[in-house]
C-alpha cells in the first residue's frame, strides 16, 4: 500500500515537472527574444524622439537673419524627422508583432502543458 502511494506521488511529481518545463520553455524564449527586441526598439525610439525635440527647439530658436544657420538647422530637422518616422514605423511594427505572437505563444505553452499531462 505504501509503495503504491509513493509511486503515485512520483508520477504526479514527474507530471508537474514536465508541465512546468513545457510551459516555461516557450514563454521564456518569447520573453528573451521577442520582448527584448521590442524593448531595444523602444529605447531607440525614445532617443530619436528626444533628438527630434532638440532639433525642433533649435529650429525655433535660430535667427532668421543668418541664412547659413537656418539652412543647417533646417537640414538637421529634416534628417531627424525622417529618422523619427522610420523608427516610429519600426516600433509600431514590433508592438504589433508582439501582440500577434503573444496569442500563439500562450496557446503553444498551454498545448505543451496538456501534452505533458497526457
Amino acid at each position: 500500500m505504501i509503495q503504491v502511494v509513493q509511486d503515485k506521488i512520483k508520477l504526479q511529481n514527474a507530471v508537474i515537472d514536465a508541465s512546468n518545463k513545457a510551459v516555461t520553455k516557450n514563454l521564456q524564449r518569447f520573453v528573451k527574444e521577442d520582448v527584448k527586441q521590442m524593448k531595444d526598439t523602444r529605447g531607440y525610439f525614445n532617443k530619436i524622439s528626444s533628438d527630434l525635440d532638440s532639433a525642433l527647439y533649435k529650429n525655433s530658436c535660430v535667427s532668421k537673419s543668418r541664412p547659413n544657420e537656418v539652412e543647417e538647422v533646417t537640414n538637421l530637422l529634416t534628417a531627424t524627422q525622417s529618422c523619427f518616422r522610420y523608427t516610429t514605423l519600426d516600433y509600431v511594427y514590433q508592438i504589433s508583432m508582439i501582440q500577434s505572437k503573444k496569442r500563439t505563444e500562450i496557446l503553444e505553452a498551454l498545448l505543451g502543458y496538456v501534452d505533458a499531462h497526457r
